[in-house]
């Protein structure tokens, strides 16, 4: 196995995870709750949603922006699964679309000027 990086876990950061281990509350409990609480106070909303991963964190999105089944979603070919996944077990109508990135002007003469 080739390591990408070793985590600091301190002693403040071991006591965290047995406070919540000991108080029986893995998911949905004051923790969570102060995390929801902070990540709205940094985004500037009123509300924020803590989700078990990236892909409830998408279906949550969609449904929160009124996308339903028969809806249209449009996502990149080459994508991580869920991406894909939500919408089709959601029954929305998914379609690819490919990215072209064209440079304007500017950035061609900056990227060029070296030549």
């Amino acid at each position: 196995m080739i390591p990408i990086s070793k985590p600091f876990i301190g002693e403040a950061e071991k006591q965290a995870v047995m406070e919540v281990l000991d108080s029986g509350l893995l998911v949905q409990g004051p923790r969570v709750a102060r995390l929801e609480e902070k990540f709205a106070a940094v985004a500037g909303t009123r509300h924020a949603i803590a989700t078990s991963s990236g892909t409830t964190a998408l279906h949550l999105a969609l449904i929160a922006n009124g996308i339903g089944p028969g809806d249209e979603v449009i996502t990149v070919s080459f994508t991580f699964i869920a991406t894909r996944s939500i919408p089709i077990v959601s029954n929305f109508l998914i379609s690819a679309a490919s990215l072209i990135l064209v440079p304007t002007p500017s950035q061609h003469a900056t990227s060029t000027g070296s030549l």
